[in-house]
């Protein structure tokens, strides 16, 4: 007990990929619910004391939380890769197949949702391409990579207010804040020279449990 409340407060550094991937996943799966959740709440006011208890808005918020969960995790494992890209030593192509392996497995870590009939695949291809582009162009910034998940985000809300654009900068800066927020922490804790060596060392082969 003790131990866990030390690294609440003093997160140990990561140094593999086993510790690298619960930790993207809950951190996107932290951001996509609490944003798209506090977006709801607030748009709904009054009447959302009946929306919530209504199966088909229930629905579309599992839709929501799913796709804004791929969405935000995508942005994360891009940023991951500009932080890993000074120990390439130049290799343009040395993380796009180990990161594309770890979003898929970070993914197929949860049984296929309902409305994903015909599964991930779709996304985790477009993803490895995003990898590939990525690979082109000096790494972004935080706020500028999030612009992409916030997109998606938006995109799939289970309501909506009379003022779309409004909607949408409010999506926007939620995202954007967390992604930042990570960006922080995940500078502070990433190992790179370690993680590095550890994503390449197989990089096809799904994380393991941290250890």
């Amino acid at each position: 007990m003790l131990q866990r409340v030390i690294d609440y407060f003093r997160p140990p550094p990561i140094r593999s990929r086993a510790a690298l991937q619960p930790f993207l996943s809950s951190q996107a799966s932290y951001l996509a619910q609490r944003s798209t959740y506090e977006f709801s709440r607030n748009t709904l006011s009054y009447y959302g004391q009946g929306a919530w208890h209504d199966p088909v808005f229930q629905d579309l918020m599992r839709v929501c939380r799913w796709e804004s969960f791929a969405a935000v995790l995508a942005d994360m494992i891009v940023l991951t890769e500009g932080q890993l890209r000074p120990a390439s030593g130049g290799d343009a192509n040395a993380l796009v197949e180990p990161l594309a392996a770890l979003y898929r497995a970070i993914i197929s870590a949860y049984p296929v949702p309902a409305h994903r009939s015909d599964g991930w695949e779709a996304d985790i291809a477009g993803f490895r391409q995003r990898l590939e582009r990525a690979q082109m162009i000096a790494p972004l910034p935080p706020g500028d990579v999030a612009l992409v998940g916030a997109r998606r985000v938006f995109e799939v809300l289970p309501v909506y207010s009379q003022y779309r654009e409004v909607d949408y900068q409010v999506i926007e800066g939620a995202i954007r804040f967390g992604i930042i927020a990570f960006n922080d922490q995940l500078r502070a804790r990433l190992q790179v020279d370690a993680v590095f060596a550890d994503l390449r060392a197989d990089p096809t082969a799904a994380a393991a449990a941290p250890r």
